[in-house]
């Protein structure tokens, strides 16, 4: 850049797109398509809980990927993400409806397997195969986060809550959802079957095993 010809050593920060808005109905079209599939229905049911998972925890492919049996909490509705972007462990409340299918596929399995037994890659192709299948090819696996955030930035929850939920470095990111959701026409609302919760004081203790200030307890 440069003022009257003279070279001026300053960096102007392009501000970031607002986050891709997700259609609830969309998701409804996906999960329509996974339970009317005919043939290997115990696939269908797990990548049915994927999403589900996806869209009302707002994990990252990589975190559904690691997500293991004994990081869920079932006795304390916790779910606990297990070293996720910048190798930080954080905890987010599970809600009912998830919490039960996930208690029940989860039952039989070691503490130390995967809940879904996917791949990173895998994940991405899944919910891209379903969304393509239900005509909403704009859809991706990184969708469903976004679905994740704005429907608590429509809840009026803050962004440093949001950041906590979803592991964000910067709040600027998480301010972003609500800046998206201040744009919206009045009138918008709430998906009916919308069940995510905004953070509990048990969300916001530290993940089992670490101390306040995220430091391992001594055994």
């Amino acid at each position: 850049m440069k003022w009257y010809d003279e070279p001026l050593d300053i960096q102007i920060k392009r501000p970031k797109p607002l986050p891709q808005m997700v259609d609830s109905r969309d998701t409804d079209k996906i999960e329509a398509a996974m339970q009317n599939r005919k043939t290997h229905k115990k696939l269908a049911q797990r990548d049915m809980l994927l999403v589900e998972t996806a869209r009302l925890k707002g994990l990252r492919r990589a975190e559904l990927s690691a997500l293991k049996v004994g990081d869920i909490d079932f006795d304390n509705q916790l779910l606990v993400v297990r070293m996720g972007k910048g190798q930080k462990d954080r905890s987010i409340p599970l809600v009912p409806s998830p919490s039960c299918k996930l208690e029940a596929f989860c039952r039989g399995k070691s503490p130390e397997a995967s809940v879904f037994g996917l791949k990173l890659v895998s994940i991405s192709d899944k919910i891209r195969e379903w969304a393509q299948k239900a005509g909403c090819p704009h859809v991706h696996a990184h969708s469903l986060r976004h679905q994740f955030a704005t429907t608590l930035a429509r809840k009026g929850v803050g962004a440093r809550a949001i950041q906590s939920l979803l592991g964000h470095a910067d709040m600027g990111t998480s301010q972003q959802y609500i800046d998206l959701v201040a744009s919206e026409p009045q009138g918008s609302c709430q998906h009916p079957r919308d069940t995510t919760t905004a953070p509990t004081e048990a969300s916001r203790r530290p993940p089992h095993g670490l101390g306040a200030a995220g430091v391992p307890k001594p055994r």
